[in-house]
């Protein structure tokens, strides 16, 4: 079984390297930042392909497609499974999940102002201003 596990900041790689080898497993180490082992990837003959990306958007947006990739397109199974991650660290994307299982949620409003989200509880007024100008930017009744 040959497996290719992604190389990032969170150092989850070292934890589950040793245990996959444990089982007989070839790990492959990739650092998909580099253009090598991102070719070396998407290339690559591959039983699976583990990937615990952060947060952070950049990172966690392109893990989300590699996964996607592989998990649904080529068939490879993926940790964790693109079932399991599309919503991660998405809080819009989750509360579709939640609205069916029928979870009981606040009532909450999404806006986007500037590429930043933002979650309201109801009811407020909300005003933005820019620091610097003291320039009012948006203004949100929400009743």
């Amino acid at each position: 079984m040959r497996i290719a596990l992604v190389k990032d900041i969170t150092k989850l790689w070292t934890v589950y390297k040793p245990e996959l080898e444990k089982y007989g497993a070839e790990v492959v180490l990739l650092d998909i930042f580099k253009e090598k082992d991102l070719e070396r990837l998407l290339t690559g003959d591959w039983d699976g392909l583990i990937w615990r990306a952060k947060h952070d958007p950049y990172i966690r947006d392109l893990a989300k497609t590699i996964l996607y990739y592989f998990d649904v397109e080529l068939g490879v199974k993926t940790f964790p499974s693109w079932n399991s991650y599309w919503n991660y660290d998405n809080k819009v994307a989750q509360s579709f999940v939640l609205k069916k299982i029928k979870l009981i949620l606040l009532q909450i409003v999404f806006f986007t102002i500037k590429r930043r989200h933002y979650i309201l509880q109801k009811p407020q007024t909300i005003q933005l201003y820019l620091k610097h100008q003291q320039e009012l930017v948006a203004q949100m009744f929400i009743y």
